[in-house]
Parts: C-alpha cells; sequence; structure tokens
C-alpha cells in the first residue's frame, strides 16, 4: 500500500469545473492550491513541476488541461503526492 507524504486538496477547483465548466478558472484555482501546498519547495524536481504548473495556466479546454495534469500526476506520484479530487 502507498505511503503518501503530502495531500493536495483540489476539490475546489473540480468544484469550479463541475459548476461552469470554465477551464482556465479550474486551472488557476489548482495551481494557486498547488503553489500554496508547500510541495515545490519540497519536490526534488521544482522546474519541472512549476513548468508543468505554467502549462496548466495555458489550458483553455479540458483535453488541454487533462493532458498538462498527466505530467502533474506522474511528479505527485514520484514524490508521494496524493491529489485529492473528490469527496
Amino acid at each position: 500500500m502507498p505511503v503518501w507524504r503530502r495531500t493536495i486538496d483540489l476539490r475546489p477547483a473540480v468544484e469550479i469545473f463541475q459548476a461552469s465548466g470554465d477551464i482556465p478558472a479550474t486551472a488557476e484555482k489548482a495551481v494557486e492550491i498547488i503553489e500554496q501546498s508547500g510541495w515545490l519547495a519540497d519536490t526534488p524536481y521544482p522546474d519541472t513541476l512549476r513548468d508543468h504548473l505554467n502549462g496548466l495556466k495555458q489550458a483553455r479546454d479540458q483535453i488541454d488541461y487533462e493532458f498538462v495534469f498527466e505530467s502533474i500526476y506522474d511528479v505527485a506520484d514520484e514524490d508521494q503526492v496524493w491529489i485529492k479530487t473528490f469527496h
């Protein structure tokens, strides 16, 4: 069973998407939450994670958002970070 060193709760970002379908607003909230989580200071891959967050900020549709988020999930798995997206 995996051991997660950190949990990041992205449910507020998901709720924006569910309420409005607004990808830029969803991405903005997700980036804000991740930046405030302290993960960037803790990861051995801060430049990679920052690049992915910048890519997320540029997402304009769900395909772009999901494509970039797959890379964020890869870093999260490497760093043992659980990204919570639903209740």
